[in-house]
């Protein structure tokens, strides 16, 4: 039997028993072994690579990270590519809005892919905050710890129908590109009936972020629905002001209609992707009889702003599921500085 075929036995059993042994592994030191490229990670062509040097089929000279590529090298740098050995990805870099496409299926059928708001921020833990914006009464929030190198193991929960709560949990995998950046989030859950869901979501956002020109004042038109009360539209100009991050804070506005004020809608921190996908939580408190203001209530908007098109979206006001109004709006840009 040939050296070689003897040698590359020897360094697929090893190689094996290094998936056996790292799969489950807890993460280490971000020094790579076998990194040949020297960009801070190990590829499985750099491991393809080294076993063709372990062999002699390549020179020693086109990678010195693996230099001679003994078992016992390969074997590491194995675990390496395994638990994504590389520097942790900077959080500063992944907080932020991002454009999402989501797809979620259940045990009984695949979900069509949607796009929805997604929120990442740093948090006190030394991870991530996300959250996905589904509608006004579903949505998911997660917290991602790194697990190593650019890996995140996530835990949370997801609201559905405005009051169910279920657990999930899973993986995220960040990567900071030259111009982008991408997490992927891999979740599982269930629904009311116990059935397993999987949430399959890719969070994308342009590293100059959210546009300039998607800030401004917008003139947000409400088609009211009140309960109890007669249907009635009215209108706001709201002021909208984020930064690249797209985090940022809109209002205050007034609310008026038939040229007389119904509400004002409070100041507060408000969310805009980079393709102008919108949420912003806020107060709301309607003007009573002869203008006197009523009960302060919860006020959310979600749906999308254009600074060149109509656009449109769901506001709620109240509390789901308790006394609630749940409606249209429709926006574009407006020419009239906000008060």
């Amino acid at each position: 039997m040939k050296a070689s075929a003897v040698n590359w036995r020897r360094t697929a059993a090893a190689l094996a028993a290094a998936y056996a042994l790292f799969a489950s592994a807890p993460a280490f030191a971000a020094l790579c072994n076998g990194d040949c490229d020297g960009d801070g990670l190990t590829s499985r062509d750099e491991i393809v690579l080294g076993v063709r040097l372990a062999l002699g089929e390549s020179s020693p000279a086109m990678c010195a990270a693996f230099g001679n590529a003994t078992v016992e090298l390969l074997v590491r740098a194995v675990a390496d590519l395994l638990q994504a050995c590389g520097p942790a990805p900077d959080l500063d870099q992944l907080t932020g809005t991002y454009d999402a496409q989501v797809v979620q299926t259940t045990e009984q059928a695949r979900g069509a892919a949607s796009h929805q708001l997604a929120i990442a921020g740093a948090d006190k833990s030394g991870g991530l905050s996300i959250s996905v914006e589904q509608n006004l009464y579903a949505y998911v929030s997660v917290a991602a710890l790194p697990s190593g190198g650019q890996n995140f193991t996530v835990e949370g929960f997801r609201i559905d129908s405005g009051d169910l709560f279920f657990d999930v949990s899973g993986t995220a995998v960040a990567t900071i590109g030259e111009e982008s950046v991408l997490l992927e989030l891999d979740l599982t859950s269930e629904d009311f009936f116990g059935n397993a869901v999987h949430i399959v979501a890719s969070l994308a956002r342009p590293k100059s972020g959210t546009p300039s020109s998607l800030s401004g004042s917008y003139l947000v038109t409400f088609d009211r629905q009140p309960n109890p009360g007669l249907p009635f539209q009215s209108s706001a100009v709201l002021p909208v002001q984020v930064p690249p991050s797209g985090i940022g804070f809109c209002g205050p506005a007034t609310e008026v209609s038939g040229g007389e004020t119904t509400g004002s809608i409070g100041e507060s921190r408000c969310y805009l992707s980079p393709r102008g996908l919108f949420y912003f939580a806020s107060t709301y408190q309607a003007a009573g009889e002869g203008g006197t203001a009523v009960e302060m209530q919860n006020y959310e908007l979600l749906g999308e702003l254009d600074a060149n098109a109509e656009t449109s979206g769901q506001y709620l006001i109240g509390l789901f599921p308790g006394p609630f109004e749940l409606s249209i709006w429709h926006s574009s840009r407006s020419e009239i500085p906000s008060p």
